[in-house]
């Protein structure tokens, strides 16, 4: 399950965890469990806060759904990418 989470991150670029829950038929929490498991084992870094979205809301795939708060970013570390 791990991996998945980590193969599906690499590839859309951005997601929440409710889109990934349903690719993966399982609940949120196992999709925020999976994040922190991953986190923890340094294959995912969670990325300081900016004052600013990553991008622009014009190329932001949740822009419909976006409340315009900041959201939480992840890297996929050099440990993770091997993985993949």
């Amino acid at each position: 399950m791990l991996k998945e989470i980590l193969k599906i991150i690499y590839s859309s670029g951005y997601f929440s965890n409710r889109d990934l829950a349903k690719q993966l038929n399982v609940t949120e929490e196992v999709i925020i469990d999976g994040i922190n498991q991953l986190i923890n084992m340094g294959y995912l870094k969670r990325e300081a806060k900016k004052d600013m979205c990553p991008t622009s809301c014009t190329r932001c795939p949740y822009v419909q759904s976006c409340n315009k708060d900041i959201v939480e970013t992840y890297q996929i570390t050099e440990k993770g990418m091997s993985v993949i």
